[in-house]
């Protein structure tokens, strides 16, 4: 190991204080007479140095000399060892002393600093080896689930934390499992946004597959729409219009976002290939089903049956005139309700049956009698709503939207509390753009049109993109009140 060298650092107003530095070929050391129970053994034991003289004197003597220096001594293998038996990469971070920034600056601020400095580090550490001991010992979930022990979904989202999240302090590891329980499934570390926000995380597979025929509908009717888009956008939309009156879609109307990115995506040089373009409208498909949701008010009640046709109407109808009775039959009949027989919302009773109950399990929480059962959305299933629909929207448009005027619409939010709220909170960069209003045929009326053109004046938009790895916003810490 060869010759060890020690040198011991006094404080210069305070003498008992002290360190100690050392190296040799092998090992460092490093340690102080104070804190980790130094201190407390010193002053239970008296300590001190013996030297018995050679063998071969004539009086053999054992000297002793007392000290006052306890150190508690720590050892770690030298960059050299360490690159000898394979831990080089443990090590990239040491300087020429063999102590790490952080704590060669610990170590000062436990030699020479102040109480509060001291204290502060403290509290520091305190917090980390909690939450670290927490997930380690894989209880955040019942500690997450105690403070919010009325949705049992919180502590399910605390159970998908990965046990490797030391260095977490409290408020960061509480704002981790807040993020995972209204973030559909994502990779932080991904390097695509596909990867980021994985579409299979959005909605259960098997629901989803019963949404490939509404989506086919589209890319037919996205081929058609290709060579008519125009300059407003009139002649896709009208094509878009058209599906939604033949009752293709699992829905009965769709907002001004889901139309402007129809014309958007009809606009493209490769509209209608399924390769490119399904993806996008499968998001633009379940987007208008959590619109739709979204639209219909925090409670959800049961959809009204709708009456009998009386008899006379039904022979009226069999007499009526044979070019009525031939357009009647050239139009197709309107889908049933997804869920015939059971209580289902208006806003999916044109969805197919596992989607309206995968959406209304993931969304919503059921109340009331089984007959009449209202399906109630609480404030953190609001956020959760929000924040799929947000994910589905950068979807909708390559991860890359050019505004969000019309989404803001269609959500009921300002275009500054949604960019703020929502899509920094999923990772997004979002830079302030200026966007023309879109056209009538966009925006669905004469109304909606003067509005988004009010909209436009009055604030600016804003482009978002997704940039990957993803990087969410730290948690604000609340300022101390004072007492």
């Amino acid at each position: 190991m060869g010759r060890t060298s020690l040198r011991v650092l006094r404080h210069e107003k305070k003498p008992k204080r002290a360190m100690v530095l050392g190296a040799n070929r092998v090992l460092e050391y490093s340690g102080r007479n104070h804190g980790g129970g130094a201190s407390a053994y010193a002053a239970k034991t008296r300590f001190g140095v013996a030297v018995l003289s050679p063998a071969g004197s004539s009086a053999p003597q054992l000297r002793v000399w007392e000290t006052d220096l306890v150190f508690s001594v720590q050892q770690r293998p030298t960059a050299a060892t360490a690159a000898a038996t394979g831990a080089q990469g443990a090590l990239a971070a040491a300087v020429d002393d063999a102590l790490d920034a952080k704590t060669r600056r610990a170590l000062v601020v436990d030699t020479f600093g102040s109480k509060r400095a001291r204290l502060d580090k403290k509290k520091i550490e305190d917090n980390r080896r909690a939450a670290e001991t927490v997930v380690a010992a894989g209880g955040l979930g019942t500690a997450v689930a105690a403070a919010s022990s009325r949705d049992s979904r919180v502590a399910e989202a605390a159970s998908r934390l990965p046990t490797d999240v030391g260095g977490l302090t409290a408020e960061e590891a509480a704002a981790e499992a807040s993020r995972r329980l209204v973030l559909p499934a994502f990779n932080p570390s991904a390097l695509s946004p596909e990867l980021a926000f994985p579409f299979e995380g959005l909605l259960d597979p098997s629901a989803m597959a019963e949404l490939s025929r509404p989506v086919n509908v589209l890319l037919k009717a996205l081929r058609k729409a290709k060579g008519r888009v125009g300059s407003d956008g009139a002649g896709a939309v009208a094509v878009l219009d058209k599906a939604l009156e033949a009752g293709s879609l699992p829905v009965a109307a769709v907002g001004a976002f889901v139309r402007e990115r129809f014309v958007a995506l009809a606009s493209e040089a490769g509209a209608g290939d399924a390769a490119s373009s399904r993806r996008p409208l499968e998001a633009l498909v379940l987007l208008s089903l959590l619109l739709g949701i979204h639209k219909s008010g925090r409670s959800l009640r049961p959809a009204k049956p709708k009456p009998a046709p009386a008899a006379d109407d039904a022979e009226a109808s069999s007499s009526s005139s044979s070019s009525s009775s031939s357009a009647a039959a050239a139009e197709p009949p309107r889908p049933a309700p997804a869920v015939p027989g059971r209580p289902c919302p208006t806003c999916l009773e044109l969805a197919p049956e596992a989607v309206a109950d995968a959406l209304l399990r993931k969304f919503t929480r059921t109340q009331g009698a089984r007959a009449r059962p209202v399906w109630a959305r609480p404030p953190e299933l609001q956020s959760r709503l929000l924040m799929h629909i947000v994910v589905l929207a950068l979807w909708a448009g390559r991860f890359d939207l050019t505004s969000v005027l019309t989404l803001a619409r269609d959500l009921g939010l300002p275009p500054r509390k949604l960019v703020m709220s929502y899509f920094q909170q999923a990772g997004c960069r979002t830079n302030v753009a200026t966007s023309a209003p879109p056209h009538e045929s966009v925006a669905g009326s004469a109304e909606a049109a003067a509005a988004l053109e009010a909209a436009a004046l009055a604030g600016p938009d804003y482009r978002v993109t997704l940039p990957t790895p993803l990087a969410f916003p730290k948690p604000r810490r609340k300022r101390a009140t004072k007492k």
